[in-house]
């Protein structure tokens, strides 16, 4: 079967003119039809099924497998050699994206129970298809002209648009998607002269562009941290990057300050070390943190108030989750926490209700928090279903 469907595709489907239903012999306009023929299969089919961490089941057909394989096989022949940095223009995009793009535009809109179902579907099978292909369509490969990051911005574009709605724990992304993004970096790196600095340079280009991609490293550090460091030495026989050290730096400071010794400094910018001290609690699965707040000293007041946002998305985020017992002991918790943090903010007259004001320009705090240097222009939101 392997050997037919090659000989279908390469001698036959590749080569031949476009008229006829060919490719041009265009490598990636091949792609590109097997991904559209790939999800309009997914969505054929009657049998496949949705766990409860929203992961899309592949089953056991047979002509689905394959037809994934083939795109496999040949999205990896795009990725290797020496064009793949020339594979796409930065105007045209990545042939992947083009598609998810193109598919994104003509569903319904809305945010009624059919369209978003729709919608959730559709990314599902995105999220399948983007974690079967090599990490280096995730963030591609360093420019020609280094030093420059490599371009992750049609990666940011899904994250920030469609997966923190759909495939997100609260305010971070998935595991697997988080680590295959990581796999990508160190692909980049593994292309780079310099693969500390275009490591930082990714990570930097997430602070501003992406930041759901870093606070979701913070969720996932204690397993995504001892890969990384290994990876790392085994690969590049030295420290890990310094980005990737502030991010364990922030993990540490939220750990640090459930602990009963003094806190250790954040590490900035504030949003990252409220992220981190956020899920920390989360995690701790207390909702006493008055005494943990006290010892945060009167120069961190902008974390408290950013720690004040994310607790209250996920608040909203326990409300909008499918009900059980469980999730309304969550609720009850996070309900606790943004009391216990809104206490604390008030015992030191820090103004909170920036959080719900708009200003006369009709900006939100996102960016009344962002001209004041913390970065808040693309937090993980509340999404449009919170809101």
């Amino acid at each position: 079967r392997w050997d037919f469907q090659q000989w279908a595709i390469r001698e036959h489907f590749l080569p031949a003119p476009s008229a006829a239903g060919g490719c041009d012999g265009e490598l990636q306009t091949a792609c590109s039809v097997l991904v559209d023929v790939l999800i309009d299969f997914r969505h054929s089919l009657r049998s496949y099924n949705c766990s409860e961490n929203s992961d899309l089941v592949l089953g056991s057909c047979t002509g689905n497998r394959d037809i994934f394989s083939r795109l496999q096989e040949m999205a990896a022949d795009l990725e290797q050699g020496p064009a793949a940095s020339q594979r796409c223009s930065p105007s045209q995009g990545h042939f992947l994206f083009r598609v998810f793009r193109t598919r994104l535009q003509a569903l319904a809109g809305g945010w009624d129970v059919a369209s978003r179902l729709q919608r959730q579907r559709e990314l599902l099978v995105y999220k399948w298809i983007l974690l079967g292909l090599p990490p280096s369509v995730v963030v591609g490969s360093p420019q020609a002209k280094q030093p420059a990051a490599p371009d992750c911005t049609e990666f940011f574009w899904l994250a920030n648009s469609e997966l923190r709605n759909f495939c997100s724990h609260g305010s971070a992304l998935t595991h697997d998607i988080t680590v295959h993004f990581f796999r990508g970096l160190f692909s980049a790196c593994s292309q780079s002269r310099n693969p500390a600095l275009t490591a930082d340079l990714i990570l930097s280009a997430c602070q501003t562009e992406c930041p759901i991609v870093l606070t979701s490293a913070l969720l996932w550090w204690p397993r995504l941290e001892p890969d990384l460091r290994s990876r790392w030495r085994s690969c590049f026989q030295g420290p890990l990057p310094q980005e990737l050290q502030r991010l364990g730096e922030a993990w540490q400071f939220g750990r640090s300050c459930l602990s009963a010794n003094s806190a250790c400094p954040p590490p900035g910018p504030a949003w990252l070390s409220a992220a981190a001290l956020h899920f920390a609690i989360q995690q701790a699965g207390t909702s006493s943190i008055k005494s943990q707040l006290e010892k945060l000293d009167c120069q961190r007041e902008e974390l408290l108030l950013v720690l004040f946002f994310f607790s209250l998305t996920g608040l909203l985020s326990s409300y909008l989750t499918p009900h059980s017992s469980h999730q309304a002991v969550d609720s009850l918790e996070a309900l606790d926490i943004c009391a216990e943090i809104l206490g604390c903010l008030e015992k030191r007259k820090v103004s909170w209700l920036v959080l719900f004001q708009l200003t006369e320009a009709g900006k939100t705090v996102r960016d009344l928090v962002a001209e004041n240097g913390l970065c808040l222009s693309q937090l993980p939101a509340i999404s449009g279903e919170d809101r």
